[in-house]
């Protein structure tokens, strides 16, 4: 095998690795987080009342404690936002701090202060504009900080953890902590000449129980408490290969903002910082503690629930910037009013991106482009990945496979389309490269600590200089071999175990390949960016034109041989700067200067496109943002929804997460679902790993690609609305992609709802939410249990039979039967044989059929004697009438049974008392027998009986006549004696003590290891009577023995293994161990088998070692795993063997295994707490209901059982149950939290409406919990128009046939275009179609914003126009709908089609007026009345003209 060969091998085997923690610091591994994090008392810092300084908009103070002074310095600023600062004194410092303002939108807008009042103990500062103030307690400081409507927000320093290492000298006579002066990793060595610069302190949202932000992590959108649990948050732009999902590890991005929010007020704080961070958050219900006497003016609850936040940074100042609000839409525009925002958007940007590591000739590129036309999918960008390049060397075309690129990028051109080409910052250290060798003459490259030689990644060995045609290689070498070198410098063959970069056991593996050893331009210097900017001009970066735009991955920077795969933090900067002062807006740096030259290169005409790996506050004023690296996995598609909420409410809107996932294969299942998620997220790319399989649309099935057009047709109707929702941002700074409490902040069941968001158009700037989207963790499940034909029939089936037996009781016997036990009273002693009925009554003359029939006849009378109509008498005037016979309004009820059924009420009492005595005697007969029976067993013997005897026409024998039965006969369920075995007595407080002995071990592993993942499971069984071990018998009885076997028996034992986490999911696999009398599954008949379950057996049900062994290797312990596990087990033999399941983990993966103490497992055990309990009952419940009702089911078969488990546990896991497992691991001790209110699933599953048939296309047996979302205003299916009540709505989301789940909300209008063609470009003057949803109130708003989708004419002379559109119900006979536009944009654009949603009746005329014209009448239009819909087609005006229709009812 050649060289060159080997080296790309490198490349291709890569994408099999996983993150490898160890590559990246803990806290505990880095010095000052460690120290900060270890603060447990007040660091005891005062004002120094005698150093305050006050002018028009700042006030400063000395702050001192006994080590250290500082300076405090709060300033005023614009549209209630304060500034509070705390440095170093200049007097004293010997170096000074790093402030990134780059990151600002420019010098904030300062306000002259109201009013600073300074009493003994402290300072009130109120701001301009009276919307926030602050005040300065003197001992211990305190900054209190309130909103506009005096409401204390938030604290700075609240927990005395204010704490800044000032720069220094070194002293030999002092003892410095360890880390102060240098600092180790592995094998790098971190020099401070400075010492320790680190600064930190505690910011609290007073009030509020969640907050959101400090994006980038994989981890839910709200964020949770890391203190005492995991690592704090770490903001320290990295390149972490398959980044891990719900841990708080660095990733691409840091922005240090964080946002709270409750029913009353929104507060946000920005830590202007771009140093290493780490954030420790605490959501805690407090004392108020020291200020209790202020609080109680402010908040005058004794308990006050707070979200703290520790910030902690390496180097730089306290920096922070306070958002009053009140409401999250202010928030937002506050940030954005400091941070800036995004531009809008060139028009292509918006639509579909097709992207792959690599395209990898110009014949590809042309094939790909035409492929999409001819399955008539619209796409509107390629992008090439870093094979196009000749040798990695950036602003170069590879010679071969892209030799006439110009030629190329018009050939895309004239379909409309663009072209985006990656460039990366890591320049190739190649003196016959350009860009190289002019940075090295202008020194222009980041230095070493020595601030004299040039920072350079090395890799050890360098073996693609010259390589031109690696891509051609790929295909004729092994992707399982790798090259390493040893200590002589000799080539060997790599295990798996070798580490990817860095020294491991004397054994160096070389990293990805690209571009060998670089050198690091630094985009601090001014001449830098100078040179850099310079580029990206159409005759310097040769084979580019305007339909070419770029990106820029690896900007963290990623240093593959530098620690932590990236650059040294004492590597020097222009200005003398460390690197670890910048570290995090490095990559801001890099991008914006390209920004600038994309813009230079048309002289500032052109909008430019750019999309950035790496951010920082500030970001989104020059690029988009993904979220890096995804897998194509389940939990990588379910976390894309919060990672891209987190970016867009930290300011930052241009997101989106790549379709299908970078690494890996995704199913066909997946990746149609991934684009169902994807092409409702602002940024709409499909992108892939150069050793995945080919993925474009047409290489699957045709009803897969079919689903992923639709989709992608789906985005491009909508572009008119995304348009103008990024105008919207970039004009008022809300962001398009938004959390469901923005448009519902008083209803904090959304307040940690991450899986619905809202693209919104704000109309009239009054923030309306438009379309609401779904992204259910069931959209994103593997639906472990899908129905086949027959599957689907025989549920469906058995669904109706339940409900036509329940249906077929014409009255509502239930609401009588409820209103009986209220209205009579009785105990449960007085036992009334006639279900529904009382003993009549003793005063009550005895009713005859005549009598019956003549009180009938006056009830029904038509005519009253006061002339009145009506359709029946009342009570009184029955009373009045029959006053002998008509004592209570009970006697009215049996009046009624008596018109329906015949029976006089007298025979009725007579019949009931005699199925009553029939029934015992019936039951007697079953208990000699020995038969277990239950009152299952009462309701189907009664029943039987009533059928035959005709005793009543609409008995049902409910539960409530099954009670009093009991009762009177003295009936009682009774534990089986012969069953029951008695155990010594437990040692209760031995066992108490070893579970809080269990449980500080776990709080230990899970310390130590932060983002491992934590699981339980537990065997759960049902024996062949589902009742298990209880039978009705005779009061008094002793002994009570059974025969098992009664026909509600199943006829196999099972025993059941479920697994849950500890953040709530539940593992998509269960197992399953039957009990078979020959001991296995029969060989000859196939067994029910679905992908949820793993199926073993054996002549007990109760698992044995092969059947454990199976559940590690078949269900928890199958790829992809988490690297690192914990699971938590009972004390059974197996479980306790913990080097049989060692032996059973995979390499590479690790498993920590914790044991609950025998006789503990009622106490801790988070699965025995709540959800086995409640799996039995649902089991019980559908057997009962088969049972009463003779459903022709038998669910004791094995394969039918088989078929139940395996829905039920599907249902099971759905989202909605998701604080319902957590629950379990609460009531155990191993969370502090206790979870979110909830319903559990019997509840929910036989609730009320579950009778009613399942919309969902694959029914079950039980009410579907999944895709059920609230809906708390007037909804409208945005794909059919079909109304929403509000309440709860359960939605199916079938694979191939199905849009996404998308709501348009009443009251707004929507413009889309429905001439979909094969890009955005082509699109942009075609007609658009408006969806007008009506709200309650029969109004609606809107806006259609269009310019020329191109250049930035749009900010200047108006070349744009922009129509505010108003639907409003004038009177009950007439509406009209109006648009003024604004701008003078010439758009061509007219009214194809306009469909009102939410019309309750048909006109009887339409009439347009267009503005300077005549009115005239509007024909063709067409009422739905079903749909509720009015459509007006061809008002056929442009969208330029204002106009009136006029609808008349």
């Amino acid at each position: 095998m050649s060289w060159r060969a080997t080296c790309l091998l490198l490349l291709v085997s890569s994408s099999s690795l996983a993150v490898k923690r160890e590559d990246f610091k803990t806290c505990d591994q880095s010095a000052f987080c460690k120290r900060h994090r270890a603060i447990s008392s007040s660091t005891g810092y005062q004002v120094d009342w005698s150093s305050i300084q006050k002018d028009a908009n700042q006030f400063k103070a000395g702050l001192y404690n006994d080590e250290t002074r500082l300076q405090l310095t709060v300033t005023g600023l614009t549209e209630g936002r304060l500034r509070v600062q705390i440095d170093e004194p200049k007097e004293t410092a010997i170096r000074h701090r790093y402030i990134p303002t780059q990151a600002l939108s420019g010098e904030p807008e300062q306000l002259a202060f109201e009013a600073i009042n300074v009493d003994a103990d402290h300072a009130e500062i109120v701001n301009g504009d009276k919307l926030a103030k602050a005040v300065i307690h003197r001992s211990p400081f305190v900054v209190d900080l309130f909103n506009g409507n005096g409401d204390l927000v938030t604290q700075i320093n609240a927990g005395g953890k204010l704490k800044m290492d000032v720069f220094t000298t070194r002293d030999d006579g002092v003892q410095y902590p360890d880390g102060f002066w240098e600092e180790k990793f592995k094998s790098w060595t971190d020099s401070k000449p400075y010492g320790s610069s680190s600064v930190g302190v505690d910011i609290t949202m007073v009030g509020f129980r969640s907050a959101y932000g400090l994006p980038e992590h994989a981890d839910s959108f709200a964020l949770k408490s890391t203190v005492g649990s995991t690592d704090p948050y770490r903001l320290f732009n990295l390149d972490v290969f398959e980044y891990e999902i719900g841990n708080p590890m660095a990733l691409y991005v840091a922005v240090p903002y964080l946002m709270a929010h409750k029913k009353e007020a929104t507060a946000g704080v920005l830590w202007l910082n771009a140093a290493e961070t780490w954030i420790d958050t605490q959501s805690t219900e407090n004392s108020k503690g020291l200020f209790r006497k202020m609080w109680n003016t402010v908040v005058p609850d004794e308990s006050v629930p707070n979200f703290t936040s520790h910030f902690m940074s390496e180097s730089g100042l306290v920096d922070v910037f306070f958002f009053s609000g009140p409401t999250p839409q202010k928030v937002q525009s506050q940030l954005a009013m400091t941070t800036g925002v995004t531009p809008l958007p060139p028009l292509f940007s918006l639509g579909y991106h097709q992207c792959r590591w690599n395209y990898k000739d110009q014949d590809d590129v042309a094939t790909v482009n035409s492929k999409f036309d001819e399955h008539d999918i619209p796409m509107d960008v390629i992008w090439l990945d870093i094979e196009h390049t000749d040798g990695k060397k950036y602003f170069t075309w590879h010679p071969i496979h892209f030799k006439n690129p110009k030629q190329m990028l018009d050939g895309v051109a004239a379909s409309g389309r663009k072209m985006v080409t990656i460039i990366d910052p890591h320049i190739k250290k190649d003196t016959g490269y350009r860009v190289y060798k002019d940075a090295k003459d202008m020194e222009l490259y980041v230095k070493r600590a020595d601030n004299v030689t040039d920072f350079e990644e090395r890799l050890l060995l360098d073996l693609v200089v010259g390589i031109s045609h690696a891509t051609d290689l790929i295909s004729n070498v092994s992707d399982s071999f790798a090259v390493c070198m040893d200590g002589r410098n000799e080539m060997v063959e790599c295990s798996s175990e070798k580490s990817t970069f860095g020294l491991e056991m004397g054994v160096a593996r070389l990293g990805h390949c690209w571009p060998g050893a670089s050198e690091y331009l630094d985009f601090f210097n001014p001449k830098t960016r100078e040179y850099w900017i310079a580029q990206f001009a159409f005759d310097r970066y040769e084979g580019s034109t305007e339909h070419l735009f770029t990106w820029n991955d690896m900007n963290e920077p990623s240093v593959f041989s530098g620690p932590e795969v990236s650059m040294d933090r004492d590597s020097i900067h222009y200005g003398g700067m460390e690197h670890r002062e910048v570290h995090n807006i490095y990559g801001m740096q890099y991008h914006t200067a390209t920004f600038e030259g994309l813009l230079a290169r048309t002289g500032g005409v052109d909008r430019p496109f750019l999309l950035s790996r790496s951010g920082f506050i500030g970001t989104q004023r020059s690029a988009a943002i993904w979220t890096g690296d995804n897998a194509a996995q389940w939990s990588h598609l379910e976390i894309a929804a919060p990672m891209t909420l987190s970016l867009s409410i930290a300011g930052i809107p241009f997101v989106g997460a790549d379709v299908g996932g970078f690494f890996g294969n995704p199913s066909e299942e997946m990746l149609v679902r991934w684009y169902h998620v994807g092409a409702w997220q602002p940024f709409f790319r499909a992108h892939a790993h150069i050793d995945t399989r080919r993925r474009e649309p047409w290489l699957f099935s045709e009803k897969a690609m079919e689903s992923i057009r639709r989709t992608i047709r789906e985005r491009y109707a909508l572009l008119p609305y995304w348009y103008a929702i990024f105008r919207e941002h970039a004009e008022h700074g809300q962001p398009p992609m938004r959390p469901l409490f923005y448009e519902f902040p008083k209803e904090d069941k959304y307040f940690d709802t991450q899986d619905v968001t809202l693209p919104e158009n704000d109309g009239d700037k009054s923030v309306s939410a438009a379309l609401a989207t779904h992204f259910g963790n069931a959209l994103v499940s593997p639906a472990p249990s899908p129905l086949t034909d027959e599957e689907r029939r025989m549920f469906s089936r058995l669904k109706i039979l339940l409900t036509e037996k329940e249906q077929g009781l014409i009255e509502s016997e239930e609401e009588d039967e409820e209103a009986l036990v209220q209205e009579s009273g009785d105990s449960d002693s007085d036992y009334d044989a006639e279900e529904d009925e009382k003993p009549e009554q003793s005063s009550r003359k005895p009713w005859t059929k005549e009598l019956c029939d003549k009180m009938l006849e006056f009830y029904r009378s038509k005519d009253l004697e006061d002339g009145r109509r009506g359709a029946s008498q009342s009570f009184k005037r029955m009373q009045n009438r029959f006053r002998a016979h008509m004592k209570t309004e009970y006697d009215l009820t049996l009046l009624r049974k008596y018109e329906k059924t015949g029976v006089i009420p007298s025979e009725r009492y007579s019949a009931m008392r005699q199925l009553a005595s029939d029934v015992r005697a019936k039951l007697g007969e079953k208990m000699k027998k020995g038969v277990p029976i239950h009152d299952t067993d009462i309701r189907k013997i009664a029943l039987d009986l009533n059928k035959l005897n005709a005793a009543s026409g609409n008995f049902k024998a409910s539960a409530s006549w099954v009670s009093k039965w009991k009762v009177h006969h003295r009936i009682v369920s009774r534990k089986v004696t012969k069953f029951v075995t008695r155990k010594a007595t437990k040692d209760r407080e031995k066992v108490l003590k070893q579970i809080d002995e269990l449980r500080i071990k776990f709080l230990a592993v899970v310390r130590k290891n932060p983002g491992i993942v934590i699981i339980n499971a537990d065997q759960t069984g049902q024996v062949k009577e589902m009742h298990s071990t209880r039978t009705l018998a005779e009061e008094g009885s002793k002994d009570v023995v059974v025969e098992i076997e009664s026909k509600s028996a199943t006829t196999h034992s099972v025993t059941v293994l479920p697994t849950i986490y500890l953040d709530g999911r539940q593992h998509p696999i269960v197992y399953v161990h039957l009990g078979e009398p020959t001991g296995s599954l029969p060989a000859k008949k196939a067994v029910y088998g679905n992908k949820n379950l793993v199926i073993g057996a054996s002549k007990s049900h109760i698992m044995n070692r092969e059947a454990a062994a199976r559940y590690f290797k078949e269900v928890l312990f199958v790829q992809p795993m988490p690297k690192h596990m914990l699971l938590l087990l009972d004390s059974w033999s197996l479980f306790l063997n913990h080097s049989f399941i060692q032996g059973l983990v995979p390499k590479g993966h690790k498993v920590t295994i914790l044991n609950i103490p025998k006789g503990g497992t009622s106490l801790a055990q988070p699965l025995d707490l709540c959800y086995n309990q409640q799996w039995k009952c649902v089991m019980r419940r559908l057997n009962d209901a088969i049972l009463v009702h003779d459903i022709d089911f038998v669910l004791h078969t094995r394969d039918n059982l088989l078929r139940c488990i395996s829905q039920v546990y599907w249902a099971f896991g759905a989202p909605m149950f998701k604080e319902y497992r957590k629950y379990g691991w609460y009531r155990g001790g191993f969370l502090t939290t206790h979870p979110a209110p909830f319903v559990t699933p019997p509840k929910y599953m036989f609730g009320e409406g579950s009778e009613a048939d399942c919309p969902c296309s694959e029914p079950g047996l039980i009410r579907c919990p999944y895709y059920a979302c609230k809906m708390p205003s007037r909804w409208f299916d945005y794909h059919t128009g079909a109304p929403r009540a509000a309440g709860e709505h359960t939605i199916d989301v079938p694979l191939y046939d199905a849009h996404t789940p998308v709501w348009q909300r009443g009251g707004t209008i929507v413009p889309t275009w429905q001439r979909i063609r094969r890009s955005a470009w082509l699109m942009r003057a075609d007609p658009i179609t408006l969806l007008v949803a009506l709200d309650a109130n029969g109004g609606a708003k809107g806006v259609v914003y269009m310019d020329d989708g191109k250049t930035h004419a749009y900010r200047e002379g108006q070349q744009y126009v922009e129509a505010a559109m108003e639907y409003r119900t004038t009177s009950s006979a007439s509406a009209t709908l109006t648009s003024k536009p604004v701008g003078k944009f010439a758009a061509k654009n007219w009214i194809e089609k306009i469909e009102i949603r939410g019309v309750h009746s048909a006109p009887t005329a339409v009439t347009l007026k267009v503005d300077g014209e005549s009115e005239q009448s509007l024909g063709g239009w067409k009422y739905d009345k079903k749909m509720q819909t009015l459509t007006l087609r061809k008002p056929a005006v442009l969208i330029t003209r204002g106009y009136t229709i006029d609808v008349a009812f």
